[in-house]
């Protein structure tokens, strides 16, 4: 039976990927953010019928009005700063105030609307730049945030897991790993593009890149990550109060993964790289077993795959943008 599914931070990223499943499964979404999403990613067809609604997630008033309009049965909290060196020197308190208490506000919303499900999306960053030493996995028992964008995912994280149940909700919480591939856009909550985002913009202008090592990592297709987000929805009760990764299952160098996209080779310069690591080449991949005892997938498809659908995806971008419907 269709669902009508809203996604705070709608715009964003994670948001439009779980945009693209959730319309593809016939369920109603509703994108809530506080700008619209990118003209040339929502003329796109597979997100026809996507609606979009202007919200602040600092205003819970205004989030609960908004799900109550447009009849939601269900929230998944995917509004985040994802801050780079520069705004966490400058907006400490802004970050914290999005991330903790914007989780909070949501589920107040998502509570007084009377939605019974809510996903709060975390990040692999609450394991650490380098995740517990000797281990052969990040496992979901396992947290040692080292930045303050950790820090404060896993704030939202323990604060949500203990309200949630007082507001009467059922709460899921998704650790996403490393993402790449199609419905990145810059946004100012997203100041940088992901590593691969990243080489593919500089080789469309022509510049060579630059990296500090071939920053090999279980990365996760954007598609793939978005069907395992939406596995969880159907699973709630056997999810609550429950944590999973959303990780890539398979170990790749974006070395290679440039070659697979036709792009020119990156050149590895640990002194001068243009990519800044998102994290030490050293730490373990994301422990997918408890997502996929839950619903049956997890991972990402195969790099090479990746590559070539996503090659695909861009080949089929629209020239002429619509406009959002509310």
């Amino acid at each position: 039976m269709p669902r009508s599914i809203a996604i705070t931070g709608g715009a964003g990223f994670v948001g439009l990927a779980l945009a693209e499943v959730l319309r593809a499964q016939g369920d109603r979404v509703i994108l809530l953010d506080i700008a619209p999403p990118d003209p040339q990613l929502f003329s796109r067809p597979e997100l026809a019928g996507t609606h979009f609604h202007p919200c602040d997630i600092r205003d819970a008033g205004a989030l609960t009005t908004a799900l109550r309009s447009h009849g939601s049965d269900a929230l998944i909290h995917a509004a985040a700063i994802t801050p780079n060196a520069e705004t966490t020197r400058s907006q400490p308190l802004r970050i914290a105030e999005i991330n903790v208490q914007g989780a909070l506000n949501a589920m107040q919303a998502a509570a007084d609307a009377g939605l019974r499900d809510m996903v709060l999306l975390s990040s692999i960053s609450v394991y650490g730049s380098l995740g517990t030493p000797g281990a052969d996995a990040l496992y979901e028992t396992d947290a040692a945030p080292n930045s303050l964008y950790g820090e404060t995912k896993q704030a939202a994280e323990i604060l949500c897991a203990r309200i949630a149940p007082i507001l009467g909700l059922r709460l899921a919480t998704l650790r996403l790993g490393a993402i790449f591939g199609p419905w990145e856009s810059l946004r100012e909550a997203r100041p940088d593009l992901s590593p691969t985002g990243e080489i593919q913009r500089l080789a469309a202008l022509g510049l060579p890149v630059r990296m500090a090592h071939d920053m090999r990592g279980d990365w996760v297709y954007s598609r793939d990550a978005a069907a395992m987000i939406a596995s969880v929805l159907p699973h709630m009760e056997a999810a609550e109060g429950c944590i999973f990764n959303v990780g890539g299952g398979h170990v790749f160098a974006l070395t290679d993964w440039a070659q697979a996209m036709g792009l020119p080779a990156p050149i590895i310069d640990a002194d001068h790289p243009d990519i800044a690591p998102r994290s030490d080449p050293r730490r373990p991949p994301m422990s997918i077993a408890a997502l996929h005892a839950l619903s049956g997938i997890a991972g990402s498809r195969p790099m090479l795959d990746a590559a070539a659908d996503e090659r695909r995806w861009r080949a089929t971008q629209p020239e002429t943008p619509r406009a959002p419907e509310r």
